[in-house]
């Protein structure tokens, strides 16, 4: 889930937000990381990496078990893609509840909190009730093991961290805690553009991404428009950036 992503390992917060709240999603996304001595099952074997480490760092905890990698079964077991989310219905139940707990608009947030994470629930296959999730048994491809997984709705919902708290800053900080689940690894950039407005999650920083540690906040124009367009270019990036082309520079968008 971007949970942010490389193509071996999840990493942090999404999956690091999954086990904390026994989201039984942290097992359908991802194989448990068998170095750190925990049973397959236990949410404590869903660990993500820091977003701040380079890849080279990650691979080695991966290969250790000390971080999840990839849920082999899902993503690799076969030749048909993930589907990918362009406006869903998990994101618009989640852009109801975050309008009207802001006040943009009246109904029962709660209620369109609560469907949203349903309906992201039976994206990745989670029924309430009986479940199966399979990880890797060894290294060898398409070498299974199978565990069967009693997951109840009521119970995840009435969690203190999940139970919506009301049209306030903490029911805020759940909806858009969500989304942001819902997102990921399933919807391009969008759980990044979703980050980039609303600050939720926060990420992990350091070296492994560069651009002295900071998450940028945009692209810069692409050099054909230097190019083959320069006046309006550079027209546009005095008007928006005060003439610097810089992608640590916030758009009009998320100011």
């Amino acid at each position: 889930m971007v949970l942010m992503h490389c193509d071996f390992v999840l990493q942090q917060p999404g999956l690091i937000l999954l086990s904390a709240l026994n989201d039984l999603r942290a097992m359908k996304v991802a194989d448990p990381a068998r170095g750190l001595g925990f049973a397959d099952t236990s949410f404590k074997s869903f660990v993500g990496a820091s977003n701040g480490e380079d890849v080279s760092t990650m691979g080695g905890k991966v290969v250790a078990g000390l971080y999840s990698p990839i849920g082999r079964k899902r993503y690799y077991d076969g030749y048909t893609g993930e589907n990918t989310f362009i406006i869903s219905y998990p994101e618009m139940c989640f852009n109801i509840a975050e309008g009207i707990n802001r006040g943009w608009a009246t109904g029962n947030a709660e209620d369109w909190y609560t469907k949203g994470i349903k309906a992201d629930f039976s994206f990745y296959g989670v029924a309430d009730g009986a479940n199966t999730v399979s990880f890797l048994r060894t290294t060898a491809p398409g070498d299974y093991i199978n565990y069967n997984i009693t997951f109840n709705y009521n119970t995840y919902l009435n969690q203190p961290a999940v139970k919506y708290a009301g049209n306030n800053a903490t029911g805020l900080q759940q909806i858009l805690t969500q989304r942001y689940l819902a997102l990921a690894r399933n919807s391009g950039f969008l759980a990044y553009y979703q980050w980039r407005r609303t600050g939720v999650p926060a990420f992990l920083t350091g070296p492994g991404i560069g651009n002295s540690g900071a998450i940028p906040l945009r692209w810069q124009y692409p050099s054909s428009e230097l190019s083959t367009n320069k006046d309006n270019y550079t027209a546009a990036v005095a008007s928006q950036y005060g003439g610097n082309d810089n992608i640590n520079l916030q758009m009009w968008i998320i100011k």
